[in-house]
């Protein structure tokens, strides 16, 4: 076939047209394949931001929400309760209401810390500790008075 390409004017110069169509042809694609792949990719980047902007809105208005029902909830006269550790249980059934009420995935805790000094800077701070510390496993916890 190459030898009749060779000897033949016409073969050639059909050769030489279809390579000249197409090549341009070629290069063409190559540009708009380039272009459309760059335009897709930032319509997916455009997409992926509103998004996640939306996910961290909803995630925003959600935690703020817990925050106001934590600090309305701490101002109950039931909280007052917790000076007392909760004897009759009625801190414990109000919160058990308060999850079943807002549908809450986790659980309420509320912890009594208890620090003396006569600095009442050092006991707030010994109150904190010791409250953080009823957190831990029990053989964790550290002592307020030896901090």
């Amino acid at each position: 076939m190459l030898e009749r390409i060779k000897k033949s004017l016409a073969a050639k110069t059909a050769a030489f047209f279809l390579l000249a169509a197409m090549l341009p042809y070629v290069l063409l694609s190559l540009f708009f394949f380039h272009s459309s792949r760059k335009a897709l990719s930032d319509e997916i980047l455009k997409g992926l931001e509103s998004s996640t902007g939306l996910i961290r809105d909803a995630i925003d208005a959600r935690i703020f929400l817990l925050r106001s029902n934590a600090v309305a909830w701490a101002d109950m006269d039931v909280m007052k309760d917790i000076l007392t550790d909760d004897v009759d249980k009625r801190i414990a059934n109000v919160l058990s209401g308060l999850k079943e009420d807002y549908d809450l995935k986790g659980n309420i805790y509320v912890f009594n810390g208890r620090g003396a000094d006569t600095d009442i800077v050092v006991a707030s701070a010994k109150a904190y500790i010791n409250a953080l510390n009823k957190i831990l496993e029990p053989e964790e916890r550290a002592h307020p008075q030896q901090i």
